[in-house]
Formats: structure tokens, C-alpha cells, sequence
């Protein structure tokens, strides 16, 4: 049985870890290759006249839901399309059907592979469909090598100005053979320079060995972090949240406008967010087998961004995970309503 859930007040999240040893860290790699202008559904044709109610039963309206998968393999024909969730009638559903079978994405190559996006319909007084979100690309997994032992240390330099946390991230473009050094860009910093520049020099040893310099260039983003000598390190105070919890401490969410049906995402389900915003976008991913009826709200969750108490609790959480733990049930968040 669904049922639907608000978010409460805000409560509390955060708890004070032991100090520690000055030091600093790096993540790992993640790959952050930028879509092609057909993977990021950029060049994407649609019908300019919006869905309206079929007019045989113009007056008839009576509420349904379709999810639809669409899968793009030729810039000039219509997407392989997946029916993902549906409650429509059979005349919604074939209007819906002939809207997107009308859809085209002209400017995908044959580098692009297949581009996989997710829209939603939804029937109730009038048509309201989503903008479709394009599914991250299929990527084989990186060989990025990177060098022996651990970064070297960072002296307490004069231009360091206090003992905040410092943040260096970086984008790793590999664009040649496995040989070649990688171009580093940096990409967000807190830091001081000679964070910025250990990390920098420690990058220019990073190598990609199955390269042989036909594939397309890849990016990797590794985020670097300082931590000063016997500061304190901020933690949650539980490591995962229900979905409720996680929303109550999010930024502005009593404004925030949304409609998701857990039942048809194969709940419960948990989701891995990792918090990089407002800088640069936050990370939601889930756990286990994917499905593509999670990907629109994925999208949305990863556009949600925490409150912090403090710009210093902003810094010394930034690049932390937490886990979303999303239950059965509707989510509907509706400003305009009590």
C-alpha cells in the first residue's frame, strides 16, 4: 500500500570527531568525462505542440501515469521505447507512444553509442511530462595508474592563513597514448597554494597504459584535502538517513515541487550521496542492480543540497558520503498546498 510523506523539521545531523594529526588525503578518481552533445540529449527534436487529453474523451479526465525508456541508436530515426511504469488507459497510451516515437537526436555519432534517456507522463486535469534525463553513458572502467606510495607532505606555509580545512579538485584529461602526462586543470580550491600545488605535482605522475591514442579523451575528477593539526573532523551522527531525515536537511525544501512513486522503482532502495554543492554537483547513486525508473529521481536528488550550520561545516564535509535509504511508498512534495 503506498503512502505519501513530508519531510519534519530539521534536526540535528552533525557530531565532532576526535582532533587529528595534520595531514592531507586524496579520493579516488572518478570518471567525469563530459557527454557528447548527444549523450547530454542537447540536440534533441521534440514536438513543439505539448500532449493534450485524447479528444474522444476530451472531458474524460480520468488520471494516468506512463514512465517510458528511450533509447536512441541512429541520429534520424525514432528511440526503441520501453514502457517502464504504467497506470494510462490504452488511448493515452498510444498518444504517448506516437509522441515520443516522433522524437529524434541529430547530432548522435557512432562514437556516442547508444544514448539511453528517461521521461515521465503524467495525466491528471491536464498532460504535465518531464523533461527527459539522459542516463549516464556506459563507460569501460579506467586504468589510470597512479604513482607508488603516498603523497609527499605539505609544510605549514607562511601564505596558509588560518587551520581551516582545505580542498584542492582537480580534472585529469587524459587525450594521447598510456605514456603521455595527463593535463590537469584546477577545478575548485579552498586551498592554499601549496595544496594546490602538491596536488598539482602529484597528478603529473598519473598514467593511462591501455591508451593508444585513438580512443577519446577521458576526465577524471580527484578531489585532494587538507586536514590541520588537531582540528577537529565533523561527522553525522548516523550513517544512513531515511529519505524524511535526509529532505528535512535540505536546503529551501518546503519549496520544493515533486512526484515520485517509490512502488515502481523496485523499493526500498538506498542511495549513495556524496555532497560536493553548491561548487560543483553532488553525486546520487544507488546501490545495487540498476534501474532505469530510478533515474529522474536521482536526478532530482542530486540537485538537493544540504543546509550547513557553518561555511567551516560546509568545508570539512565536503566530498562526504552519507546513504539515502528511500522506502515504498509517494513522495509528493507540493508548495502551493497545506
Amino acid at each position: 500500500m503506498s503512502s505519501h510523506f513530508l519531510p519534519g523539521r530539521r534536526a540535528a545531523a552533525f557530531v565532532f570527531a576526535l582532533g587529528v594529526s595534520q595531514v592531507w588525503a586524496q579520493s579516488s578518481p572518478v570518471d567525469i568525462t563530459p557527454p557528447s552533445a548527444a549523450q547530454s540529449l542537447s540536440c534533441l527534436q521534440r514536438p513543439a505542440k505539448p500532449l493534450a487529453y485524447p479528444e474522444q474523451h476530451e472531458l474524460d479526465r480520468t488520471p494516468g501515469f506512463m514512465r517510458v525508456k528511450l533509447q536512441f541508436e541512429q541520429p534520424d530515426a525514432p528511440p526503441k521505447v520501453e514502457i517502464l511504469a504504467n497506470t494510462a488507459r490504452d488511448d493515452m497510451q498510444k498518444l504517448v507512444l506516437a509522441h515520443v516515437k516522433s522524437y529524434r537526436l541529430p547530432c548522435l555519432k557512432a562514437s556516442d553509442g547508444s544514448v539511453v534517456a528517461v521521461q515521465e507522463f503524467q495525466f491528471s486535469n491536464s498532460v504535465l511530462d518531464s523533461v527527459p534525463v539522459a542516463e549516464a553513458p556506459q563507460r569501460a572502467p579506467s586504468c589510470v595508474v597512479l604513482p607508488p606510495g603516498h603523497p609527499p607532505a605539505i609544510d605549514k606555509a607562511k601564505n596558509r592563513k588560518n587551520d581551516a580545512f582545505e580542498h584542492a579538485v582537480l580534472a585529469i584529461t587524459f587525450n594521447g597514448t598510456g605514456t603521455q602526462e595527463p593535463e590537469l586543470k584546477l577545478i575548485y580550491s579552498t586551498g592554499a597554494s601549496t595544496l594546490e600545488t602538491a596536488a598539482l605535482d602529484w597528478a603529473k605522475s598519473y598514467r593511462m597504459p591501455c591508451r593508444t591514442g585513438t580512443e577519446e579523451p577521458v576526465v577524471l575528477r580527484q578531489q585532494f584535502t587538507y586536514v590541520p593539526y588537531k582540528q577537529n573532523m565533523l561527522a553525522f551522527k548516523e550513517e544512513a538517513f531515511d529519505l524524511p531525515k535526509f529532505l528535512s536537511m535540505t536546503e529551501d525544501i518546503e519549496k520544493a515541487e515533486a512526484h515520485f512513486d517509490f512502488n515502481t522503482m523496485s523499493c526500498p532502495f538506498a542511495v549513495r550521496y556524496s555532497i560536493f554543492g553548491p561548487s560543483l554537483p553532488n553525486v546520487a547513486e544507488a546501490e545495487g542492480v540498476k534501474d532505469s525508473n530510478r533515474t529522474l529521481f536521482l536526478n532530482w536528488l542530486s540537485q538537493r543540497q544540504l543546509a550547513m550550520p557553518s561555511q567551516q561545516a560546509a568545508r570539512k564535509l565536503f566530498g562526504t558520503r552519507l546513504l539515502v535509504k528511500v522506502p515504498c511508498g509517494v513522495l509528493n512534495l507540493n508548495p502551493s498546498s497545506s
